[in-house]
């Protein structure tokens, strides 16, 4: 992954943005900072850019780079030559800890600008955000593992990608019982939570990870 021209063009896109945003911010915020406002304060403030990437469209960016991860190999038959050498279940983890160490290392990058913006490092911000990205990850292995053809995974993956930022933030000001089970079935509310709550998007991503192990131990190879 590290590899591909998406990949690098979604890296500078990630590190330009991020401290792009922070040094706006970091203008705006002189004024407070010299009536007393402590630098952590300001922490949060300096990576809006960075929670924008994040939040609103890395369920696009994610889908763009791994739509195909696993019917791809499936398409090309190389996954018959894998599963001589691994377990199913150890392929399909191996891709979800492999993506996942791939966008960890991707946020890690961009955080760097905003450190040296804001002097600060927010370790519960970066960890809530690879939980959140550890939950887009899953579902599109998930869809990945039960759509065939890759070239329908990335037209889902990208209509998909669209709407459920929309549902997940209407689902957080809309009452009623199919917006309250929305409401927990994504990782927006959980942003929204102090403490161990932040975890649980990675818990349900873990979860997504363990059904599409078994959709693909009974899929014919």
């Amino acid at each position: 992954m590290f590899r591909g021209f998406k990949s690098i063009f979604i890296l500078v896109v990630f590190i330009g943005f991020s401290y792009f945003i922070a040094d706006v911010v970091g203008e705006n915020l002189n004024d407070l900072s010299s009536d007393g406002l402590s630098q952590i304060e300001m922490g949060s403030p300096y990576a809006a850019g960075l929670r924008f990437l994040v939040i609103g469209l890395g369920f696009l960016f994610v889908c763009l780079l791994s739509h195909d991860i696993v019917n791809k190999e499936i398409e090309t038959q190389t996954i018959r030559f894998l599963v001589t050498k691994s377990s199913r279940s150890s392929i399909i983890l191996g891709k979800y800890l492999g993506t996942v160490f791939f966008w960890s290392t991707i946020l890690c990058l961009s955080y760097i600008p905003i450190a040296f913006v804001s002097k600060t490092i927010d370790i519960h911000l970066l960890g809530s955000l690879v939980c959140f990205v550890s939950f887009v990850i899953s579902w599109t292995i998930l869809l990945s593992t039960i759509i065939y053809r890759s070239s329908y995974t990335l037209l889902i993956g990208i209509i998909a990608s669209i709407l459920y930022p929309v549902v997940g933030v209407l689902s957080l000001a809309k009452n009623g019982v199919i917006w309250d089970v929305l409401r927990y079935l994504t990782p927006y509310h959980y942003l929204l939570l102090k403490g161990y709550w932040g975890l649980l998007p990675l818990l349900i991503s873990l979860l997504l990870v363990f059904v599409a192990t078994i959709i693909f131990s009974r899929k014919d190879l």
